[in-house]
């Protein structure tokens, strides 16, 4: 069923499915970071980097309880010998303008500013042809998936101006760059969310706003139940690898990286290594080869 494209996947030699050394011990002392869809999966995940990373601020969203999320925050913070962050929990459909906009409030009450902007939230509908598909279904992955990102980045965006890091990183999906029979709504999104991640990079670059895409990797979340079970076997890298590996390329501002698609599970040492490469060949973006 899956048709990657070999070229992408396997862009470094060496690839991972878990944590690993070089990337599981980043600096983000003092960053205020927000996570959307945070409460589960990836997003889950991710809020543990950046505490063990030191960060001083954390606000996590999601639409479903994040209280056992902020508990692990500071049990994680802890351990790694931090002071325990500030922790803003936050209600949040990320489709729904008004909570967004009040969300955003609510960060520039609590923290006043923002470095790092995460978003995470994401949905994928049932496999369906698109003849046979359910357009309610259908446009709410779009709307989720584009419009979701749209407006957290939008609402946030005076927030990230304030602050020193003014990154921001999306999460798209190998399916950005594929096609799979019955996938047009998340694919089609996803890809609209790479157009959208090098718009924003074009559109703030003078400002200093760095935006660039994530691939997760094939990570077992709750989305893959659509899958059949014989397809799920390739699902195998773990969420906090990607956590990682966002916390990792976000303690610094790597403007090389704006606009482009990023594997989590490409080997961080080696990928950095390719920086010169990857510019002048503009490698890594979504564009037209005529």
């Amino acid at each position: 069923m899956f048709k990657f494209s070999p070229e992408f996947v396997n862009f470094t030699q060496t690839l991972h499915q878990d944590t690993y050394p070089f990337t599981s011990s980043s600096d983000h002392r003092s960053h205020a970071v927000l996570i959307t869809g945070a409460s589960r999966g990836i997003g889950k995940a991710i809020a543990p980097s950046f505490t063990r990373a030191g960060a001083s601020s954390i606000a996590i969203a999601a639409r479903s309880d994040l209280h056992d999320l902020e508990s692990s925050i500071i049990h994680t913070s802890q351990r790694a010998g931090h002071a325990p962050p500030k922790v803003l929990p936050l209600a949040l459909d990320v489709t729904d303008e008004a909570a967004v906009s009040n969300a955003a409030a609510q960060a520039e009450a609590q923290f006043g500013h923002l470095d790092i902007l995460v978003n995470n939230a994401g949905r994928l509908e049932a496999l369906h042809a698109i003849g046979d598909s359910d357009p309610s279904e259908w446009w709410r992955t779009c709307k989720v998936n584009l419009k979701g990102t749209y407006l957290v980045t939008r609402a946030f965006l005076p927030l990230l101006l304030r602050g020193q890091g003014r990154t921001i990183v999306n999460m798209s999906s190998i399916g950005a760059i594929m096609q799979t029979p019955g996938m047009s709504g998340y694919q089609i999104s996803k890809s609209a969310v790479l157009r959208f991640t090098d718009l924003l990079a074009s559109e703030y670059r003078d400002q200093g706003i760095l935006s660039f895409a994530m691939y997760p990797g094939p990570v077992a979340t709750d989305l893959i139940k659509v899958f059949l079970q014989k397809e799920r076997g390739i699902f195998v890298n773990s969420p906090g690898l990607c956590g990682d590996t966002i916390a990792w390329l976000t303690q610094e501002r790597r403007q090389w990286l704006a606009g482009r698609l990023v594997g989590a599970n490409w080997d961080m040492a080696e990928f950095v290594g390719r920086r010169e490469e990857i510019e002048n060949d503009r490698k890594l973006k979504m564009e037209m080869v005529l």
